[in-house]
């Protein structure tokens, strides 16, 4: 569930695109994985050199500090009304798919390997978070 933030953020921002599919190489790491090479742990440091180091750069520095740290890279197909993203997580395979072309639109999970399958109300989800 760590990518569902991504996953969100995007379905929200291609609501208008044409359909396309991509994918999309990420890592998850801590400051203290990087902090020696920034020069520092505070936000200005680790900024400045997420910006100014290349991604391979990046994943070869936090698998010296963390050899677990796996890259994942999802694939990720829209529609018009329609997001689905793919991905292995922890390896296990995962499926988010948003169908948000209608008034009623939901969110679904599948997790392949566990033989689970969650459906989320936006909707309902969104006036349960402003509550």
């Amino acid at each position: 569930m760590k990518h569902l933030a991504l996953f969100v953020l995007l379905v929200s921002s291609l609501l208008r695109s044409q359909s396309f599919e991509m994918r999309q190489q990420s890592i998850d790491f801590t400051v203290a994985d990087i902090a020696g090479s920034a020069g520092g742990s505070d936000r200005e440091h680790i900024a400045a050199f997420l910006l100014q180091t290349p991604f391979d750069a990046l994943v070869q520095k936090v698998q010296a500090a963390d050899n677990t740290v796996k890259v994942v890279t999802p694939v990720i197909q829209y529609t018009a009304g329609k997001f689905r993203m793919d991905l292995e997580q922890d390896g296990q395979k995962v499926t988010y798919i948003v169908h948000y072309d209608n008034s009623d639109p939901y969110a679904y999970s599948i997790m392949w390997s566990r033989k689970q399958y969650f459906r989320m109300n936006i909707n309902k989800m969104q006036q349960m978070r402003s509550q």
